[in-house]
């Protein structure tokens, strides 16, 4: 799941030793049907851990395997993903499988970019555009009525789990309650991000769901820019002031990792054009200085923007490093950019050439007052991120 690293006490329970050493049994399985020996064992622990919603095994379990053993790792973040954000249901003696889905919508602006209530009619067109480009042709759908940001979004396996469950009985009765959102924190000025529609599909067991396993010849690539040019067309409206880039919908998990794909690089490329227009200067006049953040290892990145030869901080950015992908891709994939190296390219794509790399680890500081993240100035100074007061051009709603 998109969530940022924690830190997990290194004791380990006797629930959570289970999961490790069948997760390990599991990687080093020479055959499918000692597989499936050992993924119906995870299977039932972690049926038991998201119905209770006591995720503390499973937490210590991906913190244990992740520094030991990544194979063991991704076998358990995998079955953890699809039995929260998947399941069987029998209704009137009929059985459907059920399939949470995300379509993200990238957004880049000046302003803030909203969550918003979804109209009956955006949501009737919604509905006629999953099915003419994206489902399957006997499948059914329920969908939450609104845009919604990661931070409104279900924040654990056992949430996503009991999202699955209330959607995926709305989506074959039509009736029944939504699931309740989180809060929406206060607004500090993100310049891109992402907003997504979560939905249900549900389909008869065996059927299939997507449109591109109905028919062969309806390949996701084709798929794509239809459901883009339909869902913009549907969201313009809601997304005034804003520029955005609709995702194909697909599997929850999977499109939460591909928005924050999408976002990372259009955060700093947003933030470098407005700051340069909001004090009439070129790119080329401010240094950007990266610092890892975490409490035993780096947690997010915060990139400082000032005025070169100058300390005090105009804008910051947060580049989140999510459920140890990057720790993992930087080690298996050949020839990868650290996260790092990406950003400076990045920022030199975009006309920033003085970049400067803190190498201490910082702690996770937060203002007291207004909660915005701490960010460090070329001394390595923890401070709060401050335009100069003659300038008013701070990201405003538009909406």
């Amino acid at each position: 799941m998109l969530r940022p690293l924690k830190s997990v006490s290194p004791r380990i329970s006797r629930e959570a030793k289970r999961l490790i050493d069948w997760c390990i049994a599991l990687d080093q399985s020479g055959s499918r049907l000692e597989d499936q020996f050992w993924e119906v064992k995870i299977i039932e622990a972690l049926d038991k851990i998201l119905k209770s919603g006591k995720e503390k095994p499973l937490e210590t379990a991906l913190e244990h395997l992740s520094e030991h053993h990544h194979g063991g790792f991704e076998a358990l973040i995998e079955l953890a993903e699809n039995l929260s954000s998947s399941c069987i249901v029998d209704v009137q003696g009929k059985r459907w499988q059920v399939l949470l889905v995300s379509a993200p919508v990238v957004c880049w602006t000046r302003y803030q970019i909203p969550s918003h209530v979804m109209s009956a009619m955006q949501l009737q067109l919604l509905s006629s555009a999953m099915h003419e480009h994206v489902l399957a042709s006997e499948t059914t759908l329920a969908v939450l009525p609104r845009l919604i940001s990661l931070d409104q979004m279900s924040q654990s396996f056992s949430e996503t789990f009991n999202w699955t469950q209330q959607l995926a009985h709305m989506a074959i009765t039509q009736a029944g309650s939504l699931p309740a959102l989180h809060d929406e924190p206060e607004y500090v000025g993100m310049l891109a991000d992402s907003r997504h529609i979560v939905m249900a599909v549900a389909a008869p067991v065996t059927a299939p769901i997507f449109k591109w396993q109905e028919a062969l010849e309806d390949r996701r690539e084709k798929c794509a820019p239809k459901w883009s040019k339909a869902i913009s067309s549907i969201l313009a409206p809601s997304l005034a002031g804003c520029e955005f880039e609709p995702v194909l919908p697909d599997a929850y998990y999977v499109n939460l990792r591909e928005a924050d794909k999408r976002v990372r690089p259009l955060t700093i490329k947003a933030a470098v054009n407005w700051l340069s227009s909001a004090m009439k200067k070129a790119p080329q006049a401010f240094r950007v200085v990266i610092a890892g953040f975490g409490e035993h290892r780096v947690e997010e990145y915060r990139l400082s923007m000032t005025e070169k030869g100058q300390n005090t901080v105009l804008y910051g950015i947060v580049w989140p490093m999510f459920m140890f992908e990057d720790l993992i891709n930087a080690e298996f994939e050949d020839n990868k950019l650290d996260t790092v190296e990406k950003m400076v390219a990045i920022l030199r794509e975009n006309g920033v050439t003085d970049v400067r790399r803190l190498p201490a680890l910082f702690a996770l500081e937060f203002c007291e007052d207004c909660g915005a993240p701490q960010f460090a100035n070329p001394m390595g100074e923890l401070v709060h991120a401050e335009l100069p007061d003659d300038i008013d051009e701070t990201p405003v709603r538009f909406h």
